[in-house]
């Protein structure tokens, strides 16, 4: 379990710097943004996976494309485990805000401030996975 929130940290992190550098950011922001339109309105099951399937993009949108499938066996993983957690624990507004506050800060050029939010919402998933399961 830690050395996949390990993995999950050194990829998404690396990936929000990444795109950030993009000379297209701009549109790249624009996906996030919508795919997270598309999930807003999902169940607590379909949450998880989306998820994942959030920060999958942003690894996607940063150009990564040799981590893409590592990532997602990874996220794969996470999400099988958090099956396991009380519905209550992953709450659709907690993650809604906290993928909309990385596509602002983005869309902002405020790149630490992604970075910080991905590492809280990481932290946040750690300890879920060590006092949920």
């Amino acid at each position: 379990m830690a050395e996949l929130v390990s993995t999950l940290r050194v990829v998404q992190i690396g990936a929000i710097i990444q795109l950030a550098a993009a000379h297209d950011l701009d549109n790249r922001v624009a996906a996030l943004y919508e795919h997270q339109r598309q999930i807003a309105g999902s169940d607590v099951a379909f949450c998880r996976s989306e998820d994942a399937r959030f920060h999958l993009t942003l690894v996607r949108l940063s150009g990564l494309k040799h981590l893409v499938d590592p990532t997602a066996e990874v996220w794969s993983q996470v999400v099988e485990l958090l099956q396991q957690v009380p519905s209550t624990t992953c709450t659709r507004a907690t993650n809604n805000d906290v993928h909309l506050r990385i596509a602002h800060a983005l869309q902002e050029r405020r790149v630490d401030d992604a970075v910080e939010t991905e590492r809280l919402h990481l932290a946040t998933l750690e300890w879920v996975l060590r006092n949920e399961l």
